[in-house]
């Protein structure tokens, strides 16, 4: 299910590459082995020539209204903006 996922997206952002315009991709680096991961496909899609501008955003949970947790406003934001986002572990 993983690759289909990753297919999927690496066939939209590829696709993108195909346009002249500039794809904005929201990046969540995540923990662990996530940063690494995710410099490692920054490089290669640089290296591919795709024309990418990265988002990074962090998804640590906060405390909001009512004490409720959730992801950072500015994250949900770009989520719904860019409407593609790239989470590393």
């Amino acid at each position: 299910m993983a690759s289909n996922v990753w297919r999927s997206m690496l066939s939209h952002v590829v696709g993108a590459a195909k346009r002249p315009t500039l794809q904005t991709v929201t990046l969540i680096p995540g923990d662990g082995i996530g940063p690494e991961i995710s410099v490692a496909v920054m490089k290669i899609f640089e290296a591919a020539k795709v024309p990418i501008q990265w988002e990074e955003r962090n998804v640590t949970a906060i405390q909001g209204p009512g004490g409720r947790w959730m992801i950072p406003p500015d994250c949900k934001e770009s989520m719904d903006r860019t409407l593609i986002g790239l989470k590393g572990r």
